[in-house]
C-alpha cells in the first residue's frame, strides 16, 4: 500500500528538528495542507504521490495534526476544543504553515473574533514557540487600517492562542483560485463580479450584505489592493518590522472591500537578534525574493519584493516564476528576471509593466528602497502619472507637457498631436484604438452569423471595450472628456448595427440604456446641460420600458441600480439648470425607491450610502425652493446613515466620501441658520472625512473637487466667526486645488465656475473684511473674464448667466466702495441686470434671482449717485425702493442711497439755496427710509454709527434722536 494511504495512520512521533531547515520539505508541506483544507485526503495522496522521497515526513507530519485535531481527514475527526481562555471555538476557518485560524466567541462580550493558534508540530521546536510569541507581540504593536488588531492572548493546557478581530471575507489566494477558473484571459475579468466572488469564497457563517464596489477596471482594483498591502509594509517598517512573507495566502479581502495584511509569524524585529539573523531562508517559496533564497538577510526590499510578486499575480493570473518542482522554481527565481507580464496580458500598459519589473528586480540595489516608494508609483499608477520606474521620455515628457499646459503645448505644435493621436489612439484604450475595436468588431459581427457566443461577444466588445474605457477608465485621466464623448457616440453607431439583427434583445436594449446614461454622465461633465437632461430621459425611459421585461434576479438589480442613477444625474443637471422644483419631485422619488433597497436589504451598506447622498441632494433643493427648515431634518438623517457607515468601514473611500458630504453640507446649513459654532465642528469634520476619501483614492478627481468645495465653506464660516487669516488661507488652499482640476480637465465647465467662485469669495473677504478694495477688484476682473468667456460657449446657461451677474455686481461693489473706476462699476451693474433679465422666474442658490437684481440696482444707483449724475440716480434709487418691500437690510440700502444723493447734490451744489430746497424731500426720505428699517428689525448701531456717509448729518436731531432710540 502506498506510504501515503488513509489507513492505517500511525501513532505520531514528533520529527527532529535538523540544523538547517529543509526549504523544500517546508514547501511541500505547505501546499499540501492548503490543498488538503479544499481536497481532504485526497490531496495529500496526490501530494505523496508526486513527492515519493518526502513521503514519509509527510505522512508524520500530518498524522501531528490530525491527532492534535487541528487538521481533518473527513467529518468524524472533527473535534474542536469547548474553551480557550474567554473563547468559544466555533468553527475553524484556515489552516496555515504555523497554526490553524478558528472563528470564535468571546464569552465576555458576546461578539466573534479570530481565534489563532499554534500547530502542534510546531510547538516542538523553541523557534516556533519564539515565532508565535514575536507574531503576538509584533501584531499587538501594530494600529493600522490595513494589519488586524490583537485583541487578547493566552495559553490552555500548553497550547498557546492569541485573539484578532474577525474578517468577514476570504483569502486572495482563494479569490485567485477562483478568478482562474471563471476567468482563463485575465483581460476578461469583470471587477463588477468581484463581490459576489469574495462573498461567495466567505465561509456561509461570516457572510453578509456590504457596499463592497470594485472600482472601473480589475486594474484599478489590483493596484489598490497591493497599494493597501504597500501601506501596511511601510507602516510596519517604519516601527523596525519586517513581515519576511508576503503573499496571496496572508492576505484577506474583507466582504465589504477591505484589505488586511495577516500573519506576522515570520515577521522579524530588528531586537530579535536569534531569530532574524539566521542565513535560513524564511517565507513562501513563489513569493520569495532570490537574496534571500541565497541566504542572505531580508529587508525592507524583500517584503517590496513579495508585494511585487502579488501584483503581478492579481495583474495576469500568473506567478512571475513557474515552474513543475520545487527545485526547478528556486533555479528559476535565482536565474533573473520572470517571465514578462506581457506575455500574459498584452493589454498591460507600459508604466504598469515598469512598476512590476522594478518591484521584482533580481538586485535588490534596483528594486523600490522601500515600501512607501512603492506606495508612490502605485498612486502615480493610479492617477495614470509619471512613474519612478518610468521616467518619461521625450516624446511622454511632451504628451503630459501638452496634456497639463495645452496653451504652451499649442505654442511649440504637440498640442495637437495629443488632441489628434492621444484620445483616439494611446490614451483612450491604451493598447487599442478606436480602428482596432473597430476591426475586432468587424470581425465578431461576421462571425455572429453563425454563432450566439460571437454575438454576445460583440455586445461585450461594445458594452466593455467602449463604454467602460470611456465611462470608468478614461474618467480621472486628464483632456479625455471629449474622447470618452467620441467613443460612447461611437459605441452608440455599432450598437444601432447590431440591433438591426435583434431588435427585441434584452441585452441589447440593456446596453442602449446603459450608454444613453453614461453619454448623459459625459454632457455634464462638459457642461453641455441641455443635451445631459435629454440623454438621461432617454436613459429614464428607456430602463423603465425595460423593467417590465423578465429577467434573472441580478439583471432586475443592475436595472434598479441603472434608474436610480440614471434619476439622480437629471436631478443634478436640473439643478444646475436652475430648475430646482422639478429636481424636487425626482429627488423625491429617489429618496423613496433608495429607502425601498434598504428596508428590503438592511445590511447593504452601498444602498445606505446612496440613502445618504440621496437625503442631501433632495435637501440641496429644499433649501432653495422652501428654505433651510425641511432640510434640517433630511440631512440630519443623511449623517447618522454616513457616520456609521464610515465608522464600520474606515479603509471605504466612497464611505468616508459620504461622510464627508453630509458633514459639510449640515455645516453649511448651520451657517446659513446663524450657528457658527456648530457649523464650524460640521465643516471641519466634513473636510477631515474628504481628505481621507481623497488619500484613500487620489485617482478620484471628484474627491478632490470636494475637498477644495469644503475648504470653501469651511472659509465662509471662519470669516463668520472672525478668524480672517484662516479663511483666506482656506480660499487660497482650495483654489489651488481647482487650478490643477482645470488644468487637467480644461472642458469642465464645473471646474472653471467652481474656481471662479472661490475667487470671487476670497475677493470679497479681502474687501468686505479687510478693507482692501483694490485688491478685491483686482481678482473679480479676472473671475468676470474668466466666466464671461464660459458664458460666451453656452448663453443659454442660465446658471452661467446668473453666477457671471452675481460676480458683476461683488466687482461693481468692490469698485464703488473703493471710489475706483466707478464708471466701469455702472456698466457693471447694467450688465448683470441684462444678464439676469432672460433667467427670472428660475430659482437660483445661494442668492436669488430677484435678489440679485435688487443688490445689482443698488450698485447701479450708488454708481450714478458718484458720478453725480443726479436726475439718473434719483429715478434708480426710486426703482430701486420700489422693490425692497420689507427687508430691513434693502430699506436700509434704500436709506443710504438717498444719504448717497444728497452728497452729490452738495458736490454739485456747494452752497445755494436752490440746492437747500432740492435737500429737503430726499433728507426726508432719508430719515423716513431708516425708522422704517429700524422698525422692520435693523439694529446694526455700529454701522450707523461709523459710516462716513453719514458723518456730514451727525448733528441733525432726526439722526440724533434715531440713534438713541437703537441705543436705548
Amino acid at each position: 500500500m502506498d506510504a501515503c494511504s488513509r489507513d492505517p495512520l500511525p501513532e505520531p512521533r514528533p520529527p527532529v528538528s535538523p540544523s538547517t531547515p529543509d526549504l523544500e520539505f517546508e514547501q511541500v508541506l505547505a501546499t499540501c495542507l492548503e490543498q488538503m483544507e479544499r481536497d481532504g485526503s485526497a490531496a495529500l495522496h496526490a501530494i505523496c504521490a508526486s513527492h515519493p522521497r518526502l513521503a514519509e515526513r509527510l505522512r508524520r507530519r500530518v498524522s501531528l495534526l490530525v491527532a492534535a485535531n487541528l487538521l481533518d481527514l473527513g467529518p468524524s475527526l472533527e473535534r474542536l476544543p469547548e474553551r480557550l481562555g474567554d473563547f468559544e471555538p466555533l468553527e475553524r476557518l484556515g489552516v496555515g504553515g504555523m497554526g490553524v485560524v478558528h472563528r470564535a466567541r468571546q464569552v465576555s462580550t458576546g461578539r466573534d473574533v479570530a481565534l489563532k493558534l499554534v500547530r502542534p508540530e510546531q510547538l516542538v521546536f523553541p523557534e516556533s514557540r519564539a515565532r508565535f510569541r514575536r507574531e503576538v507581540e509584533l501584531s499587538a504593536r501594530m494600529h493600522h487600517p490595513s494589519i488586524l488588531p490583537v485583541l487578547a492572548v493566552g495559553e490552555t493546557d500548553g497550547l498557546p492562542w492569541f485573539a484578532m478581530e474577525l474578517v468577514r471575507g476570504t483569502s486572495l489566494s482563494a479569490l485567485l483560485v477562483e478568478l482562474r477558473r471563471r476567468f482563463p484571459d485575465p483581460a476578461r475579468i469583470d471587477p463588477s463580479l468581484l463581490p459576489e466572488i469574495v462573498r461567495g469564497l466567505t465561509p456561509e457563517s461570516l457572510r453578509e450584505d456590504s457596499g463592497f464596489q470594485a472600482g472601473p477596471s480589475w486594474r484599478a482594483w489590483s493596484l489598490g489592493a497591493a497599494r493597501a498591502v504597500a501601506l501596511a509594509l511601510a507602516y510596519a517598517h517604519g516601527r523596525g518590522v519586517l513581515h519576511r512573507d508576503v503573499k496571496p495566502s496572508n492576505v484577506l479581502v474583507a466582504i465589504d472591500g477591505r484589505i488586511f495584511l495577516s500573519d506576522l509569524g515570520l515577521a522579524s524585529d530588528p531586537g530579535e537578534s536569534s531569530l532574524t539573523r539566521s542565513s535560513s531562508a524564511v517565507g513562501s517559496l513563489p513569493y520569495m525574493a532570490p537574496e534571500v533564497l541565497e541566504g542572505e538577510p531580508a529587508d525592507a526590499r524583500s517584503d517590496v519584493y513579495g508585494v511585487g510578486a502579488l501584483l503581478y499575480e492579481l495583474l495576469t493570473l500568473h506567478r512571475p516564476f513557474e515552474a513543475g518542482s520545487a527545485a526547478s522554481l528556486m533555479r528559476a527565481i535565482l536565474s533573473g528576471s520572470p517571465t514578462p507580464p506581457r506575455r500574459h496580458l498584452p493589454r498591460l500598459g507600459a508604466d504598469d509593466e515598469a512598476v512590476l519589473l522594478r518591484a521584482l528586480a533580481h538586485e535588490p540595489a534596483r528594486r523600490y528602497a522601500t515600501a512607501a516608494e512603492l506606495v508612490e508609483d502605485l498612486d502615480h499608477l493610479l492617477a495614470r502619472r509619471p512613474t519612478r520606474a518610468r521616467p518619461a521620455g521625450v516624446f511622454l515628457r511632451a504628451l503630459r507637457f501638452a496634456q497639463r499646459r495645452p496653451a504652451s503645448a499649442t505654442a511649440v505644435g504637440l498640442g495637437a498631436l495629443v488632441l489628434l493621436a492621444g484620445p483616439l489612439g494611446w490614451e483612450l484604450n491604451r493598447m487599442r484604438t478606436l480602428r482596432a475595436v473597430q476591426e475586432a468588431y468587424d470581425k465578431e459581427r461576421e462571425a455572429r452569423t453563425t454563432s450566439e457566443r460571437h454575438f454576445r461577444s460583440a455586445l461585450s466588445a461594445i458594452g466593455h471595450v467602449l463604454r467602460d474605457t470611456a465611462t470608468h477608465e478614461l474618467e480621472d485621466v486628464p483632456r479625455m472628456q471629449r474622447a470618452r464623448l467620441v467613443a460612447i457616440d461611437r459605441a452608440l453607431e455599432l450598437l444601432s448595427e447590431l440591433e438591426r439583427d435583434r431588435p427585441d434583445d434584452s441585452d441589447v436594449a440593456a446596453e442602449r440604456t446603459q450608454l444613453f446614461l453614461s453619454r448623459a454622465q459625459v454632457l455634464y461633465d462638459l457642461g453641455r446641460l441641455d443635451e445631459a437632461v435629454d440623454e438621461y430621459e432617454r436613459s429614464i425611459a428607456a430602463e423603465r420600458a425595460l423593467s417590465g421585461r423578465d429577467a434573472p434576479a441580478s439583471a432586475r438589480r443592475n436595472r434598479a441600480d441603472t434608474l436610480l442613477l440614471a434619476l439622480r444625474g437629471k436631478a443634478k443637471v436640473l439643478q444646475a439648470c436652475l430648475r430646482y422644483s422639478e429636481a424636487l419631485d425626482l429627488q423625491r422619488e429617489i429618496v423613496r425607491l433608495t429607502r425601498g433597497r434598504c428596508a428590503a436589504d438592511p445590511e447593504d451598506a452601498g444602498g445606505k450610502r446612496d440613502l445618504a447622498i440621496a437625503l442631501a441632494d433632495l435637501a440641496e433643493s429644499h433649501r432653495v425652493v422652501q428654505g433651510p427648515a425641511p432640510a434640517r431634518p433630511l440631512l440630519e438623517e443623511g449623517y447618522q446613515v454616513a457616520r456609521e457607515l464610515a465608522a464600520a468601514a474606515p479603509a471605504e473611500a466612497a464611505f468616508a466620501w459620504a461622510f464627508g458630504r453630509l458633514a459639510r453640507d449640515r455645516g453649511e446649513l448651520e451657517l446659513e441658520l446663524g450657528d457658527d459654532e456648530l457649523a464650524w465642528r460640521l465643516v471641519t469634520q466634513g473636510l477631515e472625512a474628504l481628505r481621507v476619501a481623497s488619500a484613500l483614492a487620489p485617482e478620484k478627481r471628484f474627491y478632490q473637487f470636494d475637498v477644495a468645495t469644503a475648504l470653501v465653506v469651511l472659509a465662509e464660516v471662519e470669516l463668520a466667526r472672525g478668524d480672517l487669516g484662516r479663511a483666506e488661507s482656506g480660499y487660497r488652499e482650495a483654489l489651488a486645488l481647482l487650478d490643477a482640476l482645470v488644468q487637467d480637465f480644461p472642458d469642465s465647465t464645473r471646474y472653471r465656475r467652481e474656481r471662479a467662485n472661490a475667487k470671487d469669495l476670497l475677493a470679497i473677504a479681502l474687501g468686505n473684511s479687510q478693507g482692501r478694495f483694490h485688491d478685491a477688484a483686482e481678482l473679480q476682473e479676472e473671475v468676470v473674464a474668466e466666466l464671461e468667456a464660459l458664458l460666451a460657449a453656452q448663453p443659454s446657461r442660465c446658471d452661467l448667466r446668473s453666477r457671471t451677474a452675481l460676480a458683476a455686481g461683488n466687482l461693481a461693489n468692490s469698485l464703488n466702495n473703493a471710489r475706483e473706476r466707478v464708471e466701469r462699476a455702472l456698466e457693471l451693474a447694467e450688465r448683470g441686470l441684462e444678464l439676469l433679465e432672460p433667467c427670472r422666474g428660475l430659482e437660483t442658490y445661494p442668492i436669488a434671482i430677484p435678489m440679485q437684481e435688487l443688490l445689482l440696482r443698488y450698485q447701479r444707483a450708488l454708481a450714478l449717485c458718484f458720478l453725480d449724475d443726479l436726475v439718473a440716480a434719483h429715478e434708480a434709487i426710486e426703482a430701486f425702493g420700489a422693490g425692497v418691500g420689507d427687508d430691513a437690510r434693502m430699506v436700509r440700502f434704500v436709506s443710504d442711497l438717498w444719504n448717497e444723493w444728497i452728497l452729490a447734490l452738495r458736490r454739485v451744489e456747494p452752497a445755494s439755496e436752490l440746492r437747500d430746497e432740492l435737500e429737503l424731500e430726499p433728507r426726508a426720505r432719508m430719515y423716513e427710509t431708516l425708522r422704517r428699517a429700524i422698525d422692520l428689525g435693523y439694529r446694526n448701531l455700529e454701522e450707523l454709527r461709523t459710516t462716513p456717509a453719514l458723518d456730514p448729518f451727525r448733528g441733525d436731531p432726526e439722526l440724533v434722536e434715531i440713534l438713541e432710540t437703537i441705543g436705548g
